[in-house]
């Protein structure tokens, strides 16, 4: 594969995953219902995910090094992706919540 058709495919996936990301976002503003403590964290999850891939549509090929394109870029990167990864950790706690606290609900919440 051609470094052009490279550059070309990496560009149509972020694009795809912001649009799916915004997607989630819509979902949440459109839809009050789902306004719950689970899809909130996963509204937030989603935003990060959409700016980070920001960041890769609105320079898609490399800029050059210290340009203000490129710390711009960096800084994105550098912002968003470890978000979206504190994110997960804390769908993942919310997760581990709901099931202990369920666990202890039903009596079985002793373990030794």
């Amino acid at each position: 594969m051609s470094p052009e058709t490279a550059t070309h495919v990496i560009f149509a996936e972020h694009i795809f995953a912001m649009e799916c990301s915004l997607f989630i976002c819509f979902s949440y503003f459109r839809f009050t219902e789902l306004r719950t403590v689970g899809f909130t964290l996963v509204f937030f999850l989603s935003l990060c995910d959409a700016l980070g891939n920001l960041s890769y549509v609105v320079f898609p090929s490399e800029p050059e090094e210290g340009t203000a394109k490129c710390v711009t870029q960096a800084l994105m990167v550098s912002l968003f992706t470890p978000a979206s990864i504190l994110w997960s950790l804390a769908i993942s706690l919310q997760i581990y919540a709901t099931v202990r606290i369920a666990d202890i609900e039903e009596g079985d919440g002793v373990r030794e």
